[in-house]
């Protein structure tokens, strides 16, 4: 499904018929991310990575984040029997849930520029030391947007 406008501002047709971002407000992430010690963010990292597929199917945000995953699980399981590679395995775990987020970016910024008509430009550096809570202050900001456009289009 293509929702292009080019550099035109959003319709709300255009804008009500784009898949929808997670609308969970990006300081609720953060809290919850504190409180599960990162748990919550790894789960919330497959949830923007579902709508990163959906906005663009070219995504493998969620192939990486499964990656992550099991490398994460090997990690503790070889710590566990005190082997000499679980550093690298937790290492390599490390990287895969980074290229995540990095595709999960990439997603936002084309859905920015096919359905808002702009390009956004996500700060890589925040991407890297904010992860899912960055990337959710973005997919927040997109379902306000897409909410006052349904709004605007059931008023006028």
């Amino acid at each position: 499904m293509n929702f292009s406008l080019s550099n035109n501002a959003p319709t709300p047709a255009v804008m009500a018929s784009a898949p929808k971002p997670p609308s969970l407000h990006w300081g609720v992430v953060l809290v919850l991310y504190i409180a599960t010690l990162g748990l919550f963010g790894l789960i919330w990292a497959f949830v923007q990575a579902a709508f990163a597929r959906k906005a663009d199917p070219e995504s493998k945000a969620m192939i990486y984040l499964a990656i992550a995953v099991a490398l994460y699980v090997a990690d503790v399981v070889l710590t566990l029997q005190q082997s000499s590679v679980a550093n690298m395995v937790g290492l390599a775990g490390g990287v895969c849930f980074l290229i995540a987020m990095y595709s999960i970016r990439d997603s936002i910024d084309l859905f920015y520029i096919q359905v808002v008509g702009t390009r956004v430009g996500l700060n890589g550096i925040l991407v890297f030391f904010l992860g899912p809570i960055y990337l959710q202050y973005h997919l927040y900001k997109l379902a306000q947007m897409q909410r006052h456009a349904q709004l605007g289009a059931a008023i006028g």
